[in-house]
């Protein structure tokens, strides 16, 4: 069977004018558009057998004869049939019997301007027409630029994702590289959801404050070290304001996240001392 060929025929470059089949859903674009890339996503000539497409070819010129109401033989209908099968192939491997049909229709209702008589090169002028049309060439460019948003939009994690992330951070937790995790704050509300009992008011005052005391800590800690005044008097401040409850939303996402993270880490201790190996299937 004949395989595509990367030549261009009248300036239609064979791989880059036609689309694969992908994840993109048509439904976000027009009628018009969505039927366009509809026709264009099914299978390529050049990857059907050769009987198969010359019966399919036979079947769409024979109804586009009685809608143009047109006459032929059944001898002149095989052999328009044979012609056209030979030369699509050989030119457009990458088109689809969808296509073709679609073009014969718009051929006969007079979308491609006059024509005197159906045959082989009328049909296969019906399709360079079609495959060549602006309409359709806007439609591959659409589709193919939500294409590639598609791909670079961040994949969607799944629970399954994610619990291997856990299983990942617990490990190099296990291996003492506690500062090698990236924390996420989806790992630990999976923990939440699964494992650890749900956070009562009371529970959760005491690791927010844990949170404080580790950031107050942490930074302090910082400051001294790089001997920076001002550093040392915004922890300063900071800790009276949270002590007073008057600490801004910043501030407070921040000990949130401290505090998430350090229960995050304490659940592992648990793990550890209790000899869990598989957190999710103890």
């Amino acid at each position: 069977m004949k395989q595509p060929s990367n030549q261009s025929e009248k300036g239609i470059t064979k791989t880059d004018n036609y689309l694969s089949t992908t994840n993109t859903d048509v439904k976000v674009f027009s009628p018009e558009v969505s039927k366009i890339i509809e026709l264009s996503l099914g299978a390529k000539i050049y990857s059907l057998d050769t009987v198969e497409t010359e019966i399919s070819i036979l079947d769409i010129i024979s109804k586009t004869h009685q809608l143009a109401g047109q006459t032929a033989t059944r001898e002149d209908l095989e052999f328009m049939a044979e012609t056209l099968n030979n030369k699509v192939r050989e030119i457009y491997p990458e088109c689809t019997i969808e296509e073709i049909k679609q073009s014969a229709e718009n051929g006969v209702y007079g979308k491609y301007g006059d024509f005197f008589g159906l045959n082989a090169r009328s049909y296969f002028g019906f399709l360079s027409d079609y495959l060549k049309s602006g309409e359709r060439e806007i439609a591959i460019q659409k589709f193919r630029a939500e294409a590639l948003k598609k791909k670079d939009e961040p994949k969607q994690l799944t629970i399954g994702d994610y619990k291997k992330l856990v299983m990942s951070d617990y490990k190099l937790y296990q291996e003492g590289n506690h500062k090698l995790i990236l924390f996420d704050e989806k790992r630990y509300m999976l923990l939440v959801k699964y494992l650890i009992p749900e956070e009562n008011e009371i529970d959760w005052q005491g690791w927010l404050l844990k949170g404080r005391n580790y950031i107050e800590h942490t930074k302090t800690e910082k400051a001294k070290k790089t001997n920076d005044k001002s550093l040392l008097n915004q922890v300063a401040l900071f800790a009276e304001s949270f002590d007073k409850g008057e600490v801004t939303e910043k501030d407070f996402n921040a000990v949130q996240t401290a505090a998430r993270k350090l229960r995050y880490f304490a659940y592992f201790d648990h793990c550890i001392k209790n000899n869990i190996t598989d957190i999710f299937n103890q």
